[in-house]
């Protein structure tokens, strides 16, 4: 009876992840038939404006992302998908309500990860509920871009040509890198990693095909500084919100759990206007418009910006801030290995 249970379980667990898989898919295969080549969008006099000038830079974001940084060659954003100003893809994160401690989910290939993706946003709204029936803090938000790790042809996504030169560089060379580099299991340091070429890629594209002085490059050092800042700030409040939730005793009722945490957070959003940011108002919380964040706000800043010191002071001193040798070094050394170097 016992091993019979056993078995239903496991096919139930297997249906649930077929099923998501097919519907990912699903969606995936809509948006890559769906985009068009680059080629016919600089071809055609009635483009958006603005298209073409941007879609250029990606090709040369791209060449050098190859050419410059080590990244492999992909045919991935050599076409475009029209989102019509509409997300193409959420992502839903979930944590213990009083612990940082996140909801992981497990996939064929990928392994164990810490959020799922929806191409269809009520199918995450669904499931969300479901979570927070359940207790969990859970997020569902829209994202810029993301990587099929070399199985389908990715698309530029129409609003990434909103993005500035910089932004839009960062965002290429990430998604590019996960192409080329991809630790099964480790998605913290996935992104973690991705975080840190993209950025420094972007410096040194920036530098190379617009110039030291150049606008472009100005702003988004700016915006780099800007992003360095608030994530070392909500790092370290993350640290302190895990140590408030260890330092409850058992018997503390969920009222009194609920009203510490409540405070406890606005107090952080709060700090946030002593920064000295460059761009104040990107970062500003306001306390009548905007909901309290919850846990999974502080761990997805955690998931994209715990490693940046400890990778820029490796690549410094290992590789003397080369780029392109660091990333060598990761094509074709052992998974063990880069965990033991970069994760200890």
């Amino acid at each position: 009876m016992v091993i019979l249970t056993l078995l239903l379980i496991i096919v139930c667990i297997w249906h649930k992840v077929i099923f998501y898989g097919f519907s990912q898919l699903k969606g995936q295969w809509h948006i890559v038939y769906a985009a068009r080549p680059v080629e016919e969008i600089l071809n055609d006099p009635a483009a958006p404006p603005g298209w073409k000038e941007k879609l250029i830079l990606i090709d040369k974001i791209k060449s050098f992302a190859v050419d410059s940084l080590g990244l492999l060659p992909s045919e991935s954003y050599s076409t475009i998908y029209d989102q019509q100003n509409k997300p193409a893809l959420w992502v839903l994160t979930a944590s213990l309500p009083y612990s940082l401690e996140a909801k992981t989910w497990w996939f064929p290939i990928v392994g164990t990860v810490s959020y799922k993706g929806y191409f269809n946003k009520k199918k995450g709204e669904k499931e969300r509920e479901s979570l927070i029936k359940t207790g969990y803090d859970t997020d569902l938000s829209p994202v810029a871009g993301w990587s099929t790790l070399g199985w389908f042809r990715d698309p530029i996504l129409s609003n990434m040509l909103k993005k500035n030169e910089g932004v839009l560089a960062e965002i290429i060379i990430h998604e590019i890198l996960h192409g080329t580099i991809y630790l099964e299991s480790g998605v913290d340091f996935n992104e973690n990693l991705a975080t840190f070429i993209g950025e420094e890629g972007a410096v040194s594209f920036l530098k190379s095909y617009f110039g030291d002085s150049s606008v472009q490059m100005i702003n988004y050092i700016h915006y780099k500084n800007d992003e360095f800042l608030y994530g070392n700030y909500m790092l370290n409040a993350q640290h302190n919100l895990d140590s408030l939730y260890k330092s409850w005793n058992s018997g503390m009722h969920e009222s009194q759990k609920k009203a510490e945490k409540s405070r406890f957070i606005s107090g952080i959003m709060q700090g946030i206007d002593s920064l000295p940011l460059f761009n104040k108002e990107k970062y500003q919380f306001n306390f009548n418009e905007d909901s309290l964040p919850n846990n999974t706000f502080f761990m997805s800043n955690n998931r994209y910006r715990k490693d940046q010191k400890k990778l820029q002071e490796f690549v410094s001193e290992r590789f003397k801030g080369d780029l392109k040798s660091f990333i060598g070094y990761l094509k074709k050394t052992e998974e063990d290995v880069v965990f033991s170097d970069l994760t200890d």
